[in-house]
């Protein structure tokens, strides 16, 4: 098993996607929301400038499962 060092930056950066894509699949349980409101909720909570932003974190995450 290889070891990957990371900066201080990317343990941040790789926390606050882990985090982005954890609540986006919480609010997404949920049928009554829309995938598009769950999008801009967080945009705005994180704040991330556009949405394909956020789908890339959730494309990410998806194939990493």
């Amino acid at each position: 098993m290889t070891m990957t060092l990371q900066t201080q930056f990317q343990i941040r950066r790789q926390k606050k996607r882990d985090e982005i894509y954890a609540e986006y699949k919480r609010l997404a349980a949920n049928p009554d929301n829309s995938r598009s409101a769950i999008i801009q909720y967080l945009m705005g909570k994180y704040n991330i400038g556009a949405a394909s932003t956020i789908y890339g974190i959730i494309k990410e995450k998806e194939a990493q499962a």
